[in-house]
């Protein structure tokens, strides 16, 4: 994901618009992540703080949460059908 970040922030600051974040939220790579409820859910919380700038360390931590939210959902399918 750090190649989607760094085409955002072409100066290098560490931080991109939200509304940038928003044209993230909708790019190919970012949809084959990030499943349509969980994008939706991050749109709504940008619109809803008014943030105006995403650092790359924040960026970083929500798809780290949200990769660890898939991975730990997978695990507990596993799991579920070996207990079946």
């Amino acid at each position: 994901m750090d190649f989607i970040y760094d085409s955002y922030d072409s100066e290098g600051f560490g931080r991109i618009t939200s509304e940038d974040f928003l044209l993230i939220l909708n790019t190919k790579d970012f949809r084959d992540v990030i499943d349509d409820t969980k994008r939706a859910h991050l749109k709504a919380k940008v619109l809803e703080y008014g943030t105006s700038f995403i650092t790359r360390e924040e960026f970083l931590n929500v798809i780290q949460r949200i990769i660890d939210s898939n991975a730990f959902e997978s695990i507990c399918i596993v799991l579920k059908s070996k207990i079946i």
